[in-house]
């Protein structure tokens, strides 16, 4: 056969044992990433489960329609604070504790909650940047007021 410009070129394909190696190779590098994904996922959702349990006995007491005392207990010493706000991915109020000393017993008071509820999570000093709060609704209720 003659080359020519408009002739490609003949491909001797290469002996199996070269495209074995190869395809092994993707493999492992893949199963790699997959495990090294699947471990950093892992990772931060038990980090945020241990920092979410972490917090105990929370209470919410309503002093008036729009203000509210948030108690909450942690099993070392910290300052907290209450984010809270009118959607749960919208939280721009933050209240700190009423101690400025680091506690393991948090007293938040929330002022000019709206009579519609609010949203809140608590934050601890502590809290690492991978932390992701719990987000719960809080709205006074007249009757168990009375």
């Amino acid at each position: 056969m003659i080359n020519s410009p408009f002739t490609p070129p003949q491909h001797t394909p290469l002996p199996y044992r070269y495209h074995s190696g190869r395809k092994k190779t993707k493999m492992l590098v893949l199963v790699g990433v997959v495990a090294l994904t699947l471990g950093l996922i892992g990772t931060i959702g038990w980090y945020n489960y241990r920092l979410r349990h972490s917090n105990l006995n929370v209470e919410v007491t309503f002093t008036e329609p729009r203000q509210a005392i948030v108690f909450w207990k942690t099993p070392h010493k910290t300052i907290g604070s209450v984010r809270y706000g009118p959607s749960q991915s919208n939280r721009p109020y933050r209240s700190v504790q009423t101690s400025s000393q680091p506690d393991v017993i948090h007293a938040v008071i929330l002022n000019d909650i709206p009579l519609e509820g609010t949203y809140i999570s608590l934050h601890n000093k502590s809290d690492g940047r991978l932390y992701w709060p719990e987000v719960v609704f809080i709205k006074f209720d007249p009757a168990s007021h009375e």
